[in-house]
């Protein structure tokens, strides 16, 4: 389990990024997730791009949608996560 991305408030996530971004990606239809065995978290989209969030922050994540730096997806892919395990202890 992602600690690192279970600890994201919506606060810290907006201080990482922007308040815009954030909203936008909660307005993002949920991606389909899968979690390699390295902890790297992927969020398919339907139709659309492909993020990954390896460990070590944002900053590292990678997004096929082509925007420079954390994208809306990557976002997304965060508070996806955070919903799939909003019901688990950390």
């Amino acid at each position: 389990m992602r600690t690192d991305l279970l600890g994201l408030t919506t606060d810290a996530l907006a201080a990482l990024t922007n308040r815009g971004l954030v909203k936008r990606a909660g307005k993002e239809a949920a991606p389909d997730l899968r979690t390699d065995a390295d902890g790297t978290v992927h969020g398919d989209f339907a139709g659309g791009p492909t993020a990954s969030l390896p460990s070590g922050g944002l900053d590292v994540a990678r997004c096929t949608c082509g925007a420079a730096g954390v994208c809306r997806h990557v976002v997304a892919v965060v508070l996806a996560y955070q919903r799939r395990h909003a019901d688990r202890p950390p």
